[in-house]
């Protein structure tokens, strides 16, 4: 709501937003505790990830109101590339750090804040110079646009199976992997599928229907990541190839998605801000389901996180790990079929 109401302010509330993200990340970073650290870690995330939400919102709403429906797609392609380059950075810049200095994560604020206050620089005459466009303008709160509404139904099936693989992860590789020092290398191995494949297919769909090669990067999702199911103790080498297929299907997520609602809230006629405001709303409610319902569940069925596990309990975590996000899957890929998009 708050990205709607101030679109047409230039740059300052992007400025505004910036400043409060770096200085989340900064104490989150530095460990500069002021009051009881679990206040302290919670207060830190939460300015953080609402700044974050705001700078989201604008930037993709930017894309809609600069470039109209018939360039989404190229401007995924970069902007989701970009994304995971950063990502991929960001995870791998403290595994270096801890070699190079004795305070890696102050200098790893210390970097944050730089890059942002640049790439802040290089944004300001584009935030400046934006226009609106007035068919963009009207509200889409009461989800009256069927095609929308499916769509953001979909966004929430469409990354819960993500949210339920991230946050049963670190507790697959270490009870049933056994190799839970290698958790950081394979994450790393599967943003830069991510990375690599976005563009790869983004080109696809220029060439061929969005609609068909979104769902031909589902299937292989579903096919890829159930083998996991099959893996044994000691698996490292096949779980890094499942890590590195199943990076480059999300790649088709992370781009196609956002470009097939971007182009469809341009044919409804919506607010792009109160549109992406409701996009990452959704994703974020598959998170926040998964992280609350997951551990619990599995807990009751006979899995204990943290500690050694029966034959049963891991077998439990298996199936949460790998069958539950393909069924999940499954019923987005349902919702696919049953969506005439616009191509």
């Amino acid at each position: 709501r708050l990205a709607y109401k101030f679109r047409d302010k230039g740059a300052i509330p992007i400025a505004i937003a910036s400043a409060l993200l770096s200085v989340g990340i900064f104490c989150l970073f530095t460990e500069a505790l002021l009051i009881s650290p679990i206040f302290w870690f919670s207060f830190c995330l939460i300015l953080t990830f609402s700044s974050f939400s705001f700078l989201t919102i604008r930037f993709y709403s930017q894309g809609i109101e600069k470039f109209g429906k018939d360039r989404q797609l190229e401007i995924a392609r970069w902007r989701e590339t970009g994304s995971l380059v950063g990502i991929c950075l960001a995870a791998i810049a403290p595994f270096i750090l801890i070699y190079i200095t004795s305070k890696p994560f102050l200098i790893y604020a210390i970097v944050f804040v730089g890059i942002n206050c640049f790439a802040n620089w290089v944004m300001w005459r584009e935030w400046e110079l934006q226009t609106f466009s007035d068919h963009l303008n009207r509200p889409i709160w009461g989800l009256n646009h069927p095609k929308l509404r499916k769509l953001l139904f979909l966004a929430i099936f469409n990354t819960a199976p993500v949210a339920v693989t991230a946050t049963l992860f670190l507790f697959f590789v270490e009870s049933k992997l056994q190799a839970a020092e290698m958790s950081g290398l394979f994450l790393v191995i599967f943003f830069l599928a991510a990375t690599i494949f976005a563009p790869f297919w983004t080109f696809l769909s220029t060439k061929y229907s969005t609609k068909k090669i979104l769902l031909c990067s589902m299937f292989c999702a579903v096919i890829t990541f159930s083998s996991v199911m099959f893996l044994e103790a000691g698996d490292v080498f096949l779980f890094f190839i499942i890590c590195l297929a199943s990076g480059a299907t999300l790649g088709a997520d992370l781009t196609l998605m956002p470009a097939i609602f971007a182009k469809h809230i341009v044919i409804a006629k919506a607010s792009a801000d109160l549109g992406f405001g409701l996009w990452n709303f959704s994703s974020k409610l598959a998170l926040a389901l998964a992280a609350v319902l997951t551990l619990p569940v599995l807990d009751f069925l006979g899995f204990q996180p943290g500690k050694e596990n029966t034959e049963n309990g891991i077998f439990i975590l298996s199936i949460g790990y790998a069958i539950v996000p393909c069924i999940l899957k499954l019923f987005a890929i349902l919702l696919v079929l049953n969506i005439q998009l616009e191509e």
